[in-house]
């Protein structure tokens, strides 16, 4: 929250306030000149879910696009701003994973300002784009004139970009070195589990060429197991490129980064939302020590 010169700025970014603490805000500082208010998420839900279909993916994007119009709408309610500003939320993604881009639950910024206006008509909501500058004591846009988003531009531009390379596409693969160090891994990930007490009944599949690298978050035993085994539920396959894999390992890349951008597809049986899963997950590398061994 920033106040100066009589003008009271809140700025959420990736802390989207709950209902209670919309009121708080309003309770605590009055007045709110402008409220820049998440209204995507970056997930790779339910783009990278496999176990949805293509229907289910379709259905479920526009579930959640539904969920954070009501949502962002209900805290400008509460918190009265004279304006509201979505913010902090677009994205797209580019290369080989483009084709991804119809199942993110996200939406552009002209959306919510529609959809805000018809449900506030009297809710003042500000629209910008990259290197524009708002005047509030004037009410406008200086030397400039807001154009909505070109979604058909965007989607050609991203596919344009399906042949350009990621960073680890032109890695050389040591495919027995992954197979190697994925129990070291584990064992390093089962270290975490026990410093913060967590353990699941939900097991973890991780595809590594024709079989698949397996271990409960219940206890440190990992194996590797055909890619025909039928896991017992609760489960997670997750299968990505190999070469990405292998960065993630050596902690040249971080699993959390490479599951936001959509590098790993999913298969979750059932199909229920575990946050504390996929955060330890982050620790499915090597030691420092070991990372090069």
């Amino acid at each position: 929250m920033f106040e100066a010169g009589g003008q009271v700025i809140f700025n959420g970014n990736d802390n989207n306030p709950t209902l209670e603490a919309a009121h708080e805000l309003r309770q605590r500082h009055g007045d709110i000149t402008c409220a820049l208010l998440k209204y995507n998420a970056a997930s790779p839900y339910p783009a990278c879910f496999l176990n949805l279909g293509d229907a289910g993916r379709l259905q479920e994007a526009e579930r959640i696009r539904r969920r954070n119009l009501e949502h962002f709408t209900e805290v400008t309610r509460i918190m009265r701003p004279e304006y509201v500003m979505p913010f902090a939320g677009s994205f797209v993604l580019a290369g080989k994973q483009c084709t991804k881009d119809r199942y993110l639950g996200v939406m552009s910024w002209d959306t919510v300002g529609k959809y805000v206006q018809a449900q506030l008509p009297r809710q003042k909501v500000l629209l910008l784009r990259e290197g524009m500058t708002f005047d509030f004591s004037r009410d406008e846009i200086l030397g400039a004139t807001y154009q909505p988003v070109d979604f058909t531009g965007r989607e050609s531009y991203a596919s344009s970009l399906m042949g350009v390379p990621y960073s680890f596409d032109n890695d050389c693969l040591d495919e027995s070195w992954i197979c190697t160090n994925l129990p070291r891994a584990r064992q390093h990930l089962w270290n975490a589990q026990q410093r913060f007490g967590f353990v699941s009944k939900w097991a973890i599949h991780v595809r590594v060429g024709d079989s698949y690298f397996a271990f409960s978050l219940d206890d440190s035993v990992s194996r590797f197991v055909p890619l025909s085994t039928v896991p017992k539920a609760p489960f997670i396959r997750c299968s990505m490129d190999l070469r990405l894999l292998q960065r993630i390992l050596r902690r040249e890349a971080h699993w959390n980064n490479a599951e936001i951008g959509c590098h790993i597809d999913f298969w979750r049986e059932p199909n229920e939302y575990h946050p504390d899963i996929h955060v330890l997950l982050s620790f499915f590398h090597l030691p420092v020590e070991e990372q090069r061994a």
